[in-house]
């Protein structure tokens, strides 16, 4: 048997409790977690900033707070500035 369909066939049922979503539960909370991150990333940023233009012996420390920042947010607009 072959089957030609173009878009496939899902047999289900309804789910028990289908409707009871978290995503109005979760999204503040999530947002807050989001948030607390930014500013993290962002003090982080200027640290590294501060660090690297003092000179040679906080150097590491600099590169070391800029790879944070990378972790944390690694397409933060201000990251890839310092970094070009």
């Amino acid at each position: 048997m072959i089957d030609d369909a173009r878009t496939p066939l899902i047999i289900s049922g309804p789910t028990p409790k289908g409707d009871d979503q978290l995503f109005a539960e979760l999204k503040p909370k999530v947002e807050k977690l989001y948030a607390a991150q930014r500013n993290y990333v962002s003090t982080a940023l200027i640290d590294a900033k501060k660090l690297i233009e003092k000179g040679e012996t906080d150097y590491k420390t600099g590169g070391l707070a800029l790879l944070r920042a990378h972790r944390g947010l690694p397409k933060n607009k201000a990251l890839i500035k310092i970094s070009q």
